[in-house]
């Protein structure tokens, strides 16, 4: 039995360099692996932020197919409906007020 044990170990030393030159490449490869494993998931967590908070959206182009006379009559639609709205807003504080300090002055 002593025999065997002896022979093993001469078989396991002659062998230990081959052993320990894969132990340490394999543990090279786990490591390169799990490195790149790591870079891809920060590169991902780093572009969804970018995405989210950072990027902006290119603008929308838009093709109008109505004619330029077309555009000026709705743009003049749109101006004098805005002047309309105005005009109504500017003129009902005004009559309010002057209602009020005509009827506080017949008061007195």
């Amino acid at each position: 039995m002593s025999q065997e044990k002896v022979n093993r170990y001469k078989n396991e030393k002659k062998n230990r360099k081959k052993a320990v030159s894969k132990a340490k490449r394999t543990d090279l490869y786990i490591n390169l692996f799990l490195i790149t494993v790591t870079l891809i998931i920060c590169v991902f967590i780093a572009w969804s932020v970018y995405a989210k908070f950072f990027r902006k959206e290119k603008p929308v182009r838009t093709v109008n197919k109505l004619s330029s006379g077309e555009i000026t009559r709705i743009i003049d639609r749109n101006k004098d409906d805005k002047n309309e709205v105005s005009s109504d807003e500017s003129e009902s504080p005004e009559n309010e007020t002057a209602g009020e300090s005509v009827t506080s002055e017949s008061a007195e």
